[in-house]
């Protein structure tokens, strides 16, 4: 009877045995799950630089896009700009020394306009990068005959500033410009036309020497530094020769 029961007790409980104890990792397995770790990193940071290659690509491509645009804006101006004849000025009252003089005077704003679009401006004695503007004629006792102001030149005067725009967003490089502009009529209209590009060119150094300006219009070229100096911070200096401003002028200056 003991051993009867004894059995049905043996038959009744379970049997529980010990878990089975975790073989280690084999170091190939620990390898190969680092290597992928590895992979995973790099490719993670390829990606980023594809994505950085082509914001980077996009920009440059969009910087070309608009140099391309702005030189063949250049070219279209170049070409289709109606020459003043020569006899507009004499037709104007003026001599032909006065002709002559305004034949210079253009000739050399066209090649300007050109350097500051090519980013091939001269520079002067001192290493600067030099824009001269200027109106070369002597009466007979060698006092400077000033330029007139005509219609005409507008087109010059806006496309001198938006040549001046681009050379400060494509060819500064981290330099400056000085601006010379010597004997010649400034009136609100030209005033107006330059502004902009005075305030937001990179131009250091402004030299408006001797421009003549009617009584009426002292008053605007006050107004144009005061405007130009607030918004242009590369501005070290400015120079207006002779001119002759009113008290109150001289204030807002």
């Amino acid at each position: 009877m003991y051993e009867t029961q004894n059995r049905a007790r043996t038959g009744d409980e379970k049997v529980v045995s010990a878990p089975a104890a975790k073989s280690p990792q084999s170091p190939q397995s620990a390898d190969a799950a680092a290597a992928a770790a590895k992979i995973a990193e790099l490719q993670a940071e390829l990606e980023a630089l594809k994505q950085s290659h082509s914001v980077v690509v996009d920009e440059l491509n969009a910087k070309v896009d608009a140099l391309q645009e702005s030189l063949t804006s250049a070219l279209q101006w170049a070409y289709a700009v109606e020459e003043i004849p020569r006899q507009h000025w004499l037709d104007s009252g003026h001599d032909k020394d006065y002709a002559d003089a305004m034949e210079d005077l253009l000739s050399s704003m066209e090649e300007s306009i050109k350097d500051l679009r090519m980013g091939t401006v001269s520079e002067n004695e001192f290493g600067e990068n030099m824009i001269k503007i200027d109106f070369d004629l002597q009466e007979e006792d060698e006092d400077y005959i000033h330029a007139d102001h005509d219609e005409l030149l507008v087109p010059y005067w806006k496309e001198l500033a938006a040549a001046l725009r681009h050379w400060s967003e494509y060819h500064a490089d981290g330099k400056c410009l000085e601006v010379e502009i010597i004997y010649i009529e400034m009136p609100k209209a030209v005033l107006d036309i330059l502004r902009p590009a005075f305030e937001q060119s990179r131009i250091e150094r402004v030299y408006f020497e001797n421009c003549r300006h009617s009584s009426h219009s002292s008053g605007y070229m006050a107004d144009f530094f005061k405007q130009v100096l607030q918004s242009n911070h590369f501005i070290t200096r400015v120079s207006f020769g002779i001119l002759e401003f009113a008290q109150e002028d001289v204030k807002t200056v």
